[in-house]
């Protein structure tokens, strides 16, 4: 619900200026995890099948907000990103088999403050969200093991740059860890298990969008997405307490583009 009302803060907000995008696009996406335990083998992986799709908004440019700024903040902008991503992803493991099809869901929103240092470069800081729905619930691998949906959240503060030149202009960013959580849905698969909440604390992720103005109100783009995150804390998985969970180290490569339309 938190989300929710967020983002209709800024869509109300965002019609208060001009230089809003709506953004299409698709990406490849590939999610794989490594056991810490025995010295960081393979595990298990998701990618995409065949590409994800994805809906968003965004003002980079002028900010929202901008008529009701003084004049000691002309140079500072009040910026954000909001993006749905809808896809399949195939699932490999070294142990449990493999499944070719199952839903995954991705939101990410950011908001940043901005400062203009000349009329090209802008230097801005902020928070991101970023949430991931796997609803592998149902489904059994080619070896027989239940999937089990699997809800991830993550909490980050993006600090970067956006320079424009001419008709280019790159966005680049470092994502600071805040913490993260994800929630695994065992009991609903097996009853003897509980549902546990793993928090994650600690990572790291670097986002690059590089984008070309087409026309003044078409651009296309490119990006591309990493996040490296750290083993989990441990949690009572089972009812009656006879084991533990971990969500394993883990890394996600995304790599895309799109085509974007400013209003």
């Amino acid at each position: 619900m938190k989300l929710v009302l967020c983002i209709l803060y800024l869509f109300i907000y965002s019609s208060l200026s001009h230089s809003n995008e709506i953004t299409f696009d698709i990406s490849t996406y590939e999610y794989e995890e490594v056991n810490t335990s025995t010295g960081g083998t393979y595990f298990m992986s998701d990618k995409s099948n065949p590409v994800f799709a994805s809906i968003g908004i965004r003002n980079w440019d002028e900010g929202i907000l901008n008529k009701y700024k003084s004049m000691l903040l002309e140079n500072y902008h009040l910026l954000y990103t909001y993006e749905f991503t809808r896809g399949d992803v195939e699932y490999n493991s070294a142990s449990s088999g493999t499944l070719d099809r199952r839903p995954y869901f991705k939101n990410r929103i950011e908001g940043y403050i901005a400062r203009s240092i000349n009329k090209k470069l802008k230097l801005f800081v902020g928070v991101g969200f970023r949430s991931l729905q796997d609803e592998g619930g149902g489904n059994r691998s080619s070896s027989g093991g239940k999937f089990y949906d699997r809800h991830s959240k993550y909490l980050y503060y993006p600090l970067g740059f956006i320079y424009n030149y001419k008709s280019w202009s790159l966005k680049s960013q470092y994502n600071l860890w805040g913490e993260g959580k994800q929630k695994s849905f065992l009991g609903k698969e097996d009853s003897t298990y509980l549902d546990p909440e793993n928090t994650q604390n600690y990572g790291y992720g670097f986002d690059f969008t590089l984008r070309k103005k087409v026309t003044e109100k078409i651009s296309i783009y490119l990006f591309d997405r990493y996040w490296s995150v750290d083993d989990s804390d441990w949690r009572n998985g089972k009812k009656d307490q006879s084991a533990i969970v971990q969500e394993p180290q883990n890394e996600t490569f995304e790599l895309g583009g799109g085509i974007s339309y400013k209003f």
